[in-house]
This record gives structure tokens, sequence and C-alpha cells, in this order.
């Protein structure tokens, strides 16, 4: 069972969501995005947000069928003991490998651009760390971080794009609208929506939160904010490098990277935004590591605390497994895949479920 010995607020639970949405695909959203759909990214973010609004909106009444119950015990009243166990094994194995590929694709940013001479496996190594122990802090702890870093993930980012945007965006780069067909749209959309996990990690939280019934409230301002940062990241790339953005490994960052501003006291503006890009970061891997640790401790009915270690030692293994960026890129594509049905057919599924036995009660009664 869950520990709530230290409540968080609705406005905390939200901030974990963003947190742990914000991550690698600030820098790589548009380019995912453009490759399916081009110019009609835009509508394909949209696409997105709506689908996901309605299924966390389901997930989210789910989680809230038997009050101050964790998620993994609604699963089994629901879905019974062995269906049941798939299906949490299955949230468990994503909420541990998703932070994984993260910080794996991290290492690769880093050494690219950062620490070309550090070895790989020393700075998973430093972010599995400090994620891990982080995690022994708590929920409430992490709540309060994520409530501080979360106005500056958002602006930071929003702002220094919107100053490149000023200088060098280009109308004609988004013409002409409504190109593709819906499959295409669709396909956009389900790699948009891959940026967008993470945010039904609110559902987890419930059990965490000072009132779970403000679980909604807590999910529509994550979700609007998470959209609102990914609808600049989209529009900026797509306006200001138009089909060149295929071409660019971390289109975001090129985008900042060519903004100058006329101050001598800061001479480089991507900066900043690596340094608010590493904690958002650091954020989505330290979030998905404790719900993950939370939710293998619940699957096994083991301390959590004993479990922190171990966890970080195989998350440091499998995030080396993949050889290439390209290795990296395809396993994070399939924890997308994860997360998407996570998000959306569990969910429904498990609704639908609660609906069958509710009429079952009824007719009984």
């Amino acid at each position: 069972m869950v520990e709530k010995t230290s409540p968080i607020s609705w406005l905390q639970a939200s901030s974990i969501g963003v947190n742990a949405a914000l991550g690698v695909g600030l820098i790589t959203l548009s380019r995912a995005t453009y490759v399916e759909a081009g110019q009609d990214s835009i509508f394909a973010i949209i696409m997105a947000s709506i689908i996901l609004f309605f299924s966390g909106m389901i997930f989210i009444k789910v989680g809230l069928l038997y009050p101050n119950t964790s998620i993994f015990t609604i699963i089994d009243l629901l879905m019974g003991k062995y269906v049941g166990f798939i299906i949490k094994l299955y949230y468990t194995a994503y909420l541990i490998l998703l932070p994984t590929m993260t910080i794996r694709l991290f290492s690769e940013i880093v050494s690219e651009s950062l620490l070309v001479t550090t070895p790989k496996v020393v700075v998973i190594g430093t972010m599995v760390l400090a994620a891990g122990y982080l995690t022994l802090q708590g929920m409430q702890v992490l709540g309060r971080i994520t409530l501080f870093l979360a106005p500056l993930i958002i602006i930071i980012p929003i702002g220094f794009l919107s100053i490149s945007m000023y200088y060098h965006f280009q109308f004609l780069f988004l013409l002409p609208f409504m190109r593709h067909g819906i499959q295409e749209l669709g396909m956009a959309a389900l790699a948009t929506g891959f940026s967008f996990t993470g945010f039904e990690l609110i559902v987890f939280l419930l059990v965490y939160m000072q009132t779970p019934a403000e679980g909604y409230k807590a999910f529509g301002l994550s979700l609007f904010f998470i959209f609102l940062v990914y609808f600049v990241v989209i529009l900026a790339g797509i306006g200001i490098f138009g089909n060149a953005i295929k071409e660019l490994q971390w289109p975001t960052l090129e985008a900042i990277r060519i903004v100058t501003i006329p101050v001598d006291i800061l001479q480089r503006v991507d900066g900043p935004f690596i340094t608010i890009w590493i904690m958002a970061i650091f954020t989505t891997a330290a979030v998905f590591y404790a719900l993950g640790v939370d939710a293998a401790s619940q699957l096994f009915n083991t301390n959590k605390n004993i479990l922190v270690f171990p966890t970080g030692i195989f998350m440091i293994w499998v995030a080396l497994i993949p050889n290439t960026l390209m290795e990296a890129f395809q396993l994070s594509d399939w924890l997308g895949y994860m997360g998407i049905i996570g998000a959306t057919i569990i969910p429904l599924l498990l609704y639908l479920v609660s609906l069958v036995k509710g009429w079952r009660s009824n007719g009984k009664s």
C-alpha cells in the first residue's frame, strides 16, 4: 500500500505532470512531426491534445472510483488477480524504461555539445544517481521541486523561441495548410503523443494528493501547459527552418542558437536554455524513477527504498545497450507506443469494465 504521510497539492501534482512530459521532446518534436505531416504538424498537435485530454479524463475517473486507493489496487479490483498483474507489470516496465532511454538520449546530446570527452556511462550514472537520491526523499519533496522548476521550464523555452521567431520566422514555411490526409495527420499526432507521455502520471499521484478529486484540475492544467510549450516548439521549428528541419538532429536547440541579443553579458543564449533543459530532463527522470520504484514495490509487495539502488543499476545497464543514437531513438519510439497504449487504450478498457461491473451490481441489488 502507498503511504500517504506527506500529501501533495493539486498544483504540485500538475507541476509533476508538466515536468514529466517536457523532456527530450523539447528539442526533437518539431522534426519528428514535420517528417510525418509537414506544415500540418500544427493541426497534428491539436489533434493529439484533444484525444489525450479525453483519454486522460477517463483515466482520472477510473483512478477516483475508489478514493484514497492506488491505481494498482483499482486495477486488481477491476481486472482480477492475473490480468491485473499483467497490466501492472506493463505500467511498471514503462515507468522504469522510459526515464532510462530519456537519460540515454540526454547523454547523447550532452556528449555531442558539452562534455565531448566524458564517457556516456559517467553522464548516465550521474543523472541516475541524482534521480535516485530525489526518489528517496518522498513525493512531497519531488512536488516542491517540480513546482519551483515548472515555470522556468515553461517560460524560458517559449521566451527564447519567441525571440528567435521574431527575427527569423517565415510565414511562407507554414504553407500550404491541410495538404496531408487523415492518415498522415494521425501518424503525426501519434508522434506528437509520444512527447506528451508523462501527463498520465497524475493518475498515479491521486493517492498522494490532499484532495484526489482535484485530479481533474491538475490534469487539465498540466496538459494545457504541455500543449502550449510544444505548440511553440513546432511553430518555431517549421517557421524558422522550413523543409530544412528534416536535416536537423536537434532543431529547437538550433533555433535558439541563432538568436543574437545585443548585450555583452549574454554571448550565447543557448546556455540558459540548455541549463533549463537539463533540469527538465532531470525532473522527467526523477518523476518516472520515483513512480516506477513505487509501482514495483506495490507489484512485488516490497519496501520501495530497498528497490531504489537495484533499479538504478538496471537503468544504467539498459541505457548502455543501444550502440548508436539511431538504436536509442528506435527504443524510445517503442516506449512511446507503450506510453500511448497506457494512456489511452488501457484506461478506456478499465473504464468499460467498471461500467459493466457497475451495471451488474445494480442489477443484483
